[in-house]
């Protein structure tokens, strides 16, 4: 689970199966879930993101994620959409649970 004491997610690389990436870092921007109330929209039932992973022959491809037990909650406040809760992690190999 997300925050979990002893839980390290994997390297960028880890994560697209051997892909490097095209850029080095990157500053991007994240709703803040500290900021006021947090709102549910309901429960993710599913994920569905487009990205490049090893093996994709450099095209992208959307891949989908079907929530198991103790799926997370659609969140939002004054700052944007928030996933809460729920009892996956994220390994080298994507979403698990």
């Amino acid at each position: 689970m997300p925050g979990s004491r002893g839980f390290s997610p994997p390297s960028y690389q880890e994560a697209h199966w051997g892909e490097k990436g095209s850029f080095r870092t990157r500053r991007v921007w994240a709703p803040d879930p500290s900021e006021g109330e947090l709102i549910v929209l309901g429960t993710l039932t599913e994920i569905v993101y487009l990205t490049v992973k090893g093996g994709d022959g450099g095209r992208g491809t959307d891949y989908t994620h079907e929530f198991e037990r103790s799926r997370p909650l659609l969140c939002y406040n004054r700052t944007g959409l928030v996933i809460a809760g729920g009892g996956y992690k994220v390994s080298a190999r994507g979403i698990v649970g």
